[in-house]
Formats: C-alpha cells, structure tokens, sequence
C-alpha cells in the first residue's frame, strides 16, 4: 500500500493506468482519503473531531471525484466510471499530505506556502487522472483538473466555511 502511495505522489502514470481495473484498490483509495483527514486533527482534538475530519475528506473527494467525472463524462463526451474516479482521486488526494502536516509547524506563512504546494500538486495528479482514465490530451486534461480543483474549493467552502 505504501508503495502505491508514494508512487502515486510521483504522478505516475502507470500506477494510475493499473488502479482502473483493480477493484481492492477503491479500498486503498478511500485509506489514503481517511488518513489525510485524520492527518491535521491528531494535534489534540476529540476523537469525534479526528473521525470528523476523515469523513469530511472522504466526502469532499467524493465531491472533486464527481466534478472530474463530469467534466470529463458530459464536457469531453468520453466513457468514464464514477467509481473508478474517486478511487483515481483517492489515490491523488496524496498531494494533500503536505497540508496536512503543516497545522503542526504553526507560521502561517508556511501554512499557505504548503496549501499552494498541494492545490498545485493535487491539479497535476487530477491531469494525470483525465489522461489516463478519459483520454483527454492538453488541453482537456487541464480543464478537467481545473473541474476538480473548482470542486475540492467549492466542497471546502461548504464543509468548513473556510
């Protein structure tokens, strides 16, 4: 499992390309979600507020997984499970990792340094997903990332009131 995480933290496009067939993988996925989640919240907060945080993450993956969905489904008019989506995007939610450990370094500076880092990070691997589950050259693939970014912002407004 480790080995697929960091490999899907490297963009790699053949890590992705064997996830679209393998169904034990959607369990991985939503592993990786959880722990990002409970990632920030391990700092001192209730127990509630750690499960809280993986449920959140899993929900706003299921979010930016149904943006890119979308988009790469109805805007591109390509064949896409929404299923094989989110365990896609379960699997780059890794790019989150970075923001995750930040709460705990404390400048704030560094905390919106770290956000930039992983938003961008999340946007490459989210291009990855549209290249290799939908086909979709530059710049489809970009558009499509762009949806799920859009997504995870706008599901990160209504979660948090960020």
């Amino acid at each position: 499992m480790l080995v697929k995480i960091v490999r899907a933290g490297r963009l790699d496009r053949t890590l992705y390309a064997s996830l679209l067939n393998d169904e034990y993988a959607s369990g991985t996925a939503v592993v990786v979600v959880a722990l990002v989640g409970l990632l920030p919240a391990l700092g001192g907060a209730s127990l509630v507020g750690i499960f809280g945080g993986a449920i959140q993450a899993i929900m706003l993956t299921g979010l930016v997984a149904m943006a890119v969905w979308a988009a790469g489904v109805h805007l591109y008019r390509s064949y896409g499970s929404a299923h094989v989506t989110f365990r896609l995007v379960g699997f780059a939610y890794v790019a989150f990792v970075p923001l995750a450990i930040i709460p705990w370094a404390g400048s704030a500076l560094v905390y919106w340094g770290a956000t930039a880092v992983s938003i961008l990070w999340f946007f490459l691997a989210l291009r990855v997903v549209a290249r290799v589950q939908y086909g979709l050259g530059h710049p489809e693939n970009s558009l499509t990332a762009g949806a799920g970014v859009l997504g995870w912002y706008l599901g990160t407004i209504l979660l948090t009131g960020f």
